[in-house]
């Protein structure tokens, strides 16, 4: 019943553009139910200035149809679609969730998804991330200036800044330096996770 409940939410709130829900873990890991408790409640994910960090999978998300032509020009070559969906409807206070396990998510050890993160896991690849994320950033700022009504102070500050953490973090790649490295540290609320920070000082000086 996904679906119905979703609609019934997004049909009553016709502010909820993007509508995602909890999830159950299975398979080949400890069963579990994510991220939220299961109270029921409908939460506005508030934007918080992180443009990368994502917080629920897109087989969670119900859309509206709308909101998705909207954004479809600014769709960034290789975005994963649950990423882009999440930033534009961040951008335009429409992100919402309801903390209720509406799916369950099988998870294999072997799966593409899996691998991709294994295989992505080195510092090739991870550079090459970062010039994708540009062109993330590059067409949001489009976005913003076609559609001035998003291009509010908070929304300009959160791009200004996610285009410094990024431009750091490059130069710390580039340049290999640990002073780069320890100029990240102001930029943590900038990472997905607190991990990566330190993922990236394994990939600059790993030998």
């Amino acid at each position: 019943d996904k679906l119905e409940i979703c609609e019934n939410i997004m049909r009553k709130r016709k502010n909820i553009l993007v509508l995602a829900s909890n999830y159950e873990e299975f398979g080949d890991c400890k069963k579990t139910i994510k991220p939220n408790s299961n109270n029921k409640e409908l939460i506005q994910v508030h934007f918080e200035g992180n443009l990368f960090k994502i917080f629920y999978p897109g087989c969670s998300y119900c859309i509206r149809r709308d909101f998705l032509k909207n954004i479809q020009k600014y769709w960034t070559k290789n975005s994963p679609h649950d990423a882009t969906i999440w930033r534009y409807a961040m951008l335009r206070d429409g992100l919402y969730a309801v903390n209720d396990d509406l799916l369950l998510w099988r998870v294999y050890k072997t799966s593409t998804f899996e691998l991709e993160l294994i295989n992505n896991h080195n510092r090739e690849k991870k550079r090459q991330w970062l010039d994708y994320a540009d062109d993330v950033l590059g067409d949001i700022d489009q976005y913003l200036t076609d559609f001035q009504e998003y291009r509010t102070e908070r929304n300009l500050k959160a791009l200004k800044e996610n285009k410094k953490f990024l431009e750091n973090r490059k130069q710390f790649y580039d340049r290999a330096s640990v002073f780069g490295g320890l100029k990240m540290i102001r930029y943590m609320k900038y990472y997905a996770a607190p991990i990566q920070f330190f993922g990236d000082w394994f990939h600059v000086f790993r030998k």
